[in-house]
């Protein structure tokens, strides 16, 4: 958790401060946390010179977790929004909401690709706000529409997980 308070708090801070003073990077995974933001020297490279702002730069709005099905986005993402002060949304819980269905029942009456242009329109307004951190689907970075539009208006984390821990998370 110190890594993760590290690395969010500063993006937060940031973010409130209107910064353009953090690399535009995905955490990673390192010893079961995640690696926090870094501090760029204006050429892209780590380094304690002078921040400058370029594309590589992301003042996000949003936090936004990606990753497979049982990585933790949802458990993990409600205390990190609770702990940051952002408002949690999951975009499959939005979709469940909106649609009236379970996400199996949209699947099994129209399909994947039904299911995607749900997911699609669910994700454009949900990340048209700001101050959220959104859980993703497992399959939400499948459609470049979504990618695009994730990293347009979030600061990306890629959640993962074991074969072994996923399986036993999407058994519960």
């Amino acid at each position: 958790d110190e890594g993760l308070d590290e690395g969010f708090g500063e993006w937060l801070q940031a973010r409130r401060a209107g910064s353009r003073s953090l690399c535009r990077r995905a955490l990673t995974p390192r010893h079961g946390g995640v690696t926090p933001p870094h501090r760029c020297s204006g050429d892209g490279r780590p380094g304690a010179g002078p921040v400058l702002a370029s594309p590589a730069m992301n003042p996000a709005p949003n936090l936004v977790l990606v990753g497979p099905m049982g990585a933790g986005k949802t458990s993990i993402g409600r205390r990190l929004a609770e702990r940051f002060g952002l408002q949690f949304v999951d975009a499959d819980h939005h979709i469940e909401q909106r649609t009236g269905a379970t996400i199996a029942s949209i699947f099994e009456h129209v399909g994947e690709a039904g299911f995607r242009e749900r997911e699609r329109c669910a994700l454009a307004e949900l990340l048209a706000g700001e101050g959220q951190l959104v859980a993703t689907g497992g399959g939400a970075v499948l459609d470049a529409q979504n990618r695009q539009r994730i990293r347009e208006r979030g600061f990306v984390v890629y959640l993962s997980a074991g074969i072994e821990s996923q399986l036993k998370r999407l058994q519960r």
